[in-house]
């Protein structure tokens, strides 16, 4: 049997299209035009976004430097003469222990009549630890912030190079930014680096690379300094060889690059000149700036009457294992060379502030009578 052939429905009987029903399709179709629209600009905005980020976060800022003011630019400039002398070290660790090298770099180069290069103090929560002289070196050129200024410009929403992964954790400051150096530098020539690089060395002083003498430590107390020939180190002491004065005279090297002259026994010292001019560079190391100086007086403010302040290290290595014997060893060394109290009145203030008192303390009966005139005690600025 043949199949009857398919034909279409009249007109009549097909389903009429009504214009409710063509109006919906036309609003269906404008939705998604207006959808597909605002995609497209979305991913143009995104896009161009992207490589806004990506083409300036390279772009370096211009900070300013305040060691790289007009004085010390010209001072480093000067310090061109192919006769002169200079004397550059190492510093590290923290901020103590780069003021005790400080104070031995001065002496050494005002004695040695050579023109100091004034490392930056490095500040931060990561400081940079002693280790032998080439390593210690190599972590400086590492540590330097030379060429990463565009780490500035990446904003907090994008994530850092590589390069910029540390940049945060550190900040260099010029050492007369902090104290007054006027003085010393009255009496020795001073050059203050921007950074640790040896190329800024070579490329300021004019010393050529075959110039330098380099006194490389592999411990952190190797060397000794005197200024005595006839004196010498006693056989137990924590530095294991001596180095005279006289011997660091003849090295006719135009640079005199030492490592590590952290340790305030270091230089042996026995010329009166030699120990008046230590006495005032420690001197000269009190804090001068008015901004810290300010905030000092601020603080100083909210006390009543005269105080005493302390600076005890106890965050770190043996220091904080015998935090409590330094502190009461402290305690008591001030009550009787400072403030002069008497034997039977220390055990009255140990039991009215401590804790505990000391099981070496036996109270007076005479000190309930006792009364401490500290009102007497002079006031001063508190030292820093």
């Amino acid at each position: 049997m043949r199949a009857p052939v398919s034909r279409p429905l009249p007109a009549l009987f097909q389903p009429e299209t009504t214009p409710a029903r063509r109006v919906a399709q036309h609003q269906v179709n404008r939705n998604l035009a207006l959808l597909l629209l605002l995609l497209t600009f979305a991913c143009i905005t995104s896009f161009a976004s992207a490589y806004y980020l990506f083409t300036t976060r390279w772009e370096a800022r211009k900070v300013p430097r305040p060691w790289l003011q007009a004085d010390t630019i010209s001072q480093a400039n000067a310090s061109t003469s192919t006769d002169e002398k200079f004397l550059a070290y190492l510093p590290h660790s923290g901020f103590h222990n780069q003021r005790i090298a400080f104070e031995n770099a001065l002496l050494l180069a005002y004695a040695l009549r050579r023109t100091l290069l004034v490392p930056p103090i490095r500040l931060g929560n990561k400081p940079i630890r002693y280790v032998e002289y080439d390593r210690l070196s190599r972590h400086h050129e590492l540590s330097a912030k030379e060429g990463l200024y565009h780490c500035l410009q990446v904003p907090p929403y994008v994530s850092r190079p590589p390069e910029c992964l540390q940049y945060f954790e550190s900040t260099y400051l010029p050492w007369d930014w902090l104290v007054n150096m006027t003085g010393l530098g009255s009496q020795q020539p001073l050059v203050y680096r921007p950074n640790m690089a040896q190329a800024w060395i070579f490329k300021t002083t004019g010393v050529e690379p075959s110039d330098v003498f380099t006194l490389r430590d592999s411990v952190p107390y190797q060397y000794r300094f005197l200024d005595n020939d006839s004196h010498y180190s006693p056989p137990q002491d924590r530095y294991s060889q001596d180095i005279y004065f006289t011997d660091l005279a003849n090295v006719q090297e135009r640079l005199l690059q030492f490592g590590t002259l952290f340790g305030t026994s270091r230089l042996r010292l026995r010329d009166p000149n030699n120990l008046a001019y230590r006495r005032r560079i420690r001197q000269s190391m009190m804090f001068s700036n008015n901004d810290l100086l300010s905030v000092a007086d601020s603080i100083a403010g909210f006390f009543r009457g005269p105080y005493v302040a302390i600076h005890l290290r106890t965050g770190d290595g043996s220091f904080k294992r015998t935090a409590n014997e330094t502190a009461k060893e402290v305690w008591w060394t001030l009550l009787r060379d400072v403030l002069g109290v008497p034997p039977s009145e220390k055990c009255e203030l140990e039991q009215k502030f401590a804790e505990e008192s000391s099981n070496n303390c036996i109270p007076d009966p005479a000190c309930a009578d006792a009364t401490l005139e500290l009102s007497s005690t002079p006031t001063s600025r508190p030292n820093l």
